[in-house]
């Protein structure tokens, strides 16, 4: 899944920057807004890092379809520690999600919320991410983002991202992550609903901004 990948990777890139910069400044966003999504539904849960489980995952809100997970313990970004979790619900369902995720491809007609939490630090070991409720903005050591992304029928995407709100995580480990979220996008609109997943090898967010992933990719 590019899409999600090249969404995922511009919070990396933002990521690295501010490691190479030694740190960003605090911001914040507020809005307001209705609509907040509800329903149940399940999903393939898969991840990245050092995740080694795949199985089905559930959530809640409108994006109840496949959720994709994947966590990184502190790593070396160069002379910096990077450690983070990234958490991707779309609104269908999708099959060999892990594998198509690793891939160069773009689905049609295609929703899906992307969220991240970053922490990062220029000295010594970045703490990982551990149970609690994240802010969505910028600190000094800890990024925290969420984007709401649509394709069309040619695969052509769209996004927004998230204002203000926050992403919780109630439990996390290698193997699974689970929480919920509560965030409204720049246009006033709220999101809603919760996630429990297994992770699966291979998928996740570029932390330390190397690479864009795929300079080209299938349709479908």
């Amino acid at each position: 899944m590019w899409q999600t990948r090249r969404e995922l990777w511009d919070i990396g890139t933002l990521v690295a920057t501010l490691v190479a910069c030694g740190g960003g400044s605090s911001s914040s966003g507020t809005g307001t807004g209705t609509g907040t999504e509800t329903g149940t539904g399940t999903g393939t849960g898969t991840g990245t890092g050092t995740g080694t489980g795949t199985g089905t995952g559930s959530a809640t809100g409108s994006f109840t379809g496949t959720t994709l997970v994947g966590v990184l313990n502190p790593t070396s970004c160069g002379s910096s520690s990077v450690s983070g979790v990234t958490i991707v619900l779309a609104n269908q369902t999708i099959a060999n999600a892990c594998a198509i995720a690793s891939q160069c491809i773009d689905l049609k007609n295609f929703q899906f919320l992307a969220m991240s939490i970053a922490n990062f630090t220029s000295t010594g070991s970045a703490p990982a991410i551990t149970p609690g409720t994240y802010e969505i903005g910028f600190l000094a050591s800890q990024i925290v983002g969420a984007t709401r992304a649509t394709s069309d029928a040619i695969c052509q995407q769209t996004s927004l991202d998230a204002a203000s709100g926050s992403i919780t995580i109630t439990t996390i480990s290698s193997s699974a992550v689970a929480g919920s979220y509560n965030v409204t996008m720049t246009d006033g609109s709220t999101l809603s609903g919760s996630f429990n997943s297994p992770t699966c090898a291979g998928f996740g967010e570029d932390f330390c901004g190397t690479s864009q992933g795929c300079t080209t990719s299938t349709c479908q």
